[in-house]
Parts: C-alpha cells; structure tokens; sequence
C-alpha cells in the first residue's frame, strides 16, 4: 500500500503517511470518485402499451374519418390491415420476447398473407393464388430457413446473408414469370433479370468474404482503425 499523496510506502498497519500526513487509504476500502449514472431500461410492458394505444389511436381515426366522409368503410379497411400487421412486426417480438424467432416469423408471415388474401377479395381480382401467394410461400421458406440457420450457427452472417440475396434474385425471376403468365403476355423477362443481376453479385461478393478469410481481415483492417 502507498501513500495517495507522496507515493511513500505504508504497512498494513498505518493510518497515515509518516512523511505528509495524509490518510491513508486502503484499495478494497477506497470509494469510487466517479462513477456512471445507471442506465435505466426500458419497460417492456410500458413500451408494447404505447405501440398499442397507438396503434387503436389510428385505426380509430381512419375508421371515423372514412365513416364521416362517406357513410361506409371504403378504404378505412386497408388503413386498419397495414396497421395491425405494423402492429404485429413490431409487438409481436415484445410481446412473444422469450418465443422462438422461427416461431415470430411465420406468425408474421401468416398475417401478411391474410392480409394480401382479403385486399384480393375485396377488390375482387383472381391474382392472390396465381401470382403473390407462390412468392409469399418461398419468400416465408427462405426467411424461416435463414433464421433457423442463424439460430444453429450465430457466426453464419454473410452466408445467410449471400445465399439469400441470391434466392431473392430468383424469387424476382419467378414474380416477373407469374405475373406474365396471369396476364397473358409474353415470357419474356424485362426487369426481373437485371434485379437478379444486381442482387447476385452482392450475394456472390458476400460469399467470397465468407469463405475467404484473408481477404474478409483485410477488409476489416481497412474498414476500422
């Protein structure tokens, strides 16, 4: 132990510095000077409280607006569908906190799906089975195997990352061959093979760092300091 003022050396047994006088002042005893406030978390249950009150709030105004200006519910009913699905993106994690993230995901997905099923039916059109519900189904596939992926192997980023980036090129591909063939035109593709184009090189770019790892430290060199 040393003095805290002159740097002399002190035994257990002194109370002072012989040299300066100064207390003296123990290691396991010393109190801390300055220390960080506590951060205070936030309150799960305050937090999904607002996000549904929130929520109530504007489904309730829509609905209300839609009723005074027409007389009926037009378009008050999709307001309210965008909102329950934001509702359950962003609560559902809160709410379901200690539940599987699979299990999140397909709950999401469900609500999606529904969602886009009843906007067919009420505009009544025959494009939901033909043309979106093949692409939400491999949509959900992908997004449920890459969580599962990452949920087995936490350090898999840029994998998940790559493969799926590539699958949604293809996933492009398939909506722009669907939507050809429910309208009766011709197959060939316009636009859908430039997103693959873009969306491949990424998903390659990100596999290259993922099984490279000389090039993936070097780039992390150059990226911080």
């Amino acid at each position: 132990m040393y003095c805290v003022n002159c740097g002399v050396k002190l035994s257990d047994e002194m109370t002072k510095c012989p040299l300066c006088g100064t207390k003296a002042r123990r290691p396991e005893s010393t109190a801390v000077l300055s220390a960080e406030a506590p951060k205070q978390k936030l309150s799960r249950d305050g937090v999904f409280f607002l996000i549904t009150g929130f929520t109530l709030l504007v489904i309730a105004v829509s609905l209300s607006i839609d009723l005074s200006m027409h007389g009926r519910l037009m378009w008050s009913g999709y307001v309210t569908g965008a909102m329950v699905l934001l509702y359950l993106a962003v609560a559902l994690p809160i709410w379901l906190k200690h539940t599987n993230l699979v299990v999140k995901i397909i709950a999401d997905w469900a609500a999606v799906t529904l969602y886009v099923f009843l906007l067919e039916r009420t505009l009544q059109q025959n494009w939901f089975f033909p043309v979106l519900f093949p692409v939400l189904l491999l949509l959900g596939v992908m997004t449920v195997g890459a969580a599962y992926f990452s949920l087995k192997h936490p350090m898999s980023g840029l994998l998940i990352a790559g493969v799926y980036l590539i699958l949604a090129g293809i996933l492009m591909i398939m909506m722009e061959v669907l939507t050809n063939a429910f309208l009766g035109a011709p197959a060939a593709l316009l636009w859908s093979q430039w997103v693959m184009l873009g969306l491949g090189v990424c998903g390659a770019a990100l596999l290259v760092l993922y099984f490279c790892a000389d090039l993936r430290q070097k780039l992390i060199k150059r990226m911080f300091v």
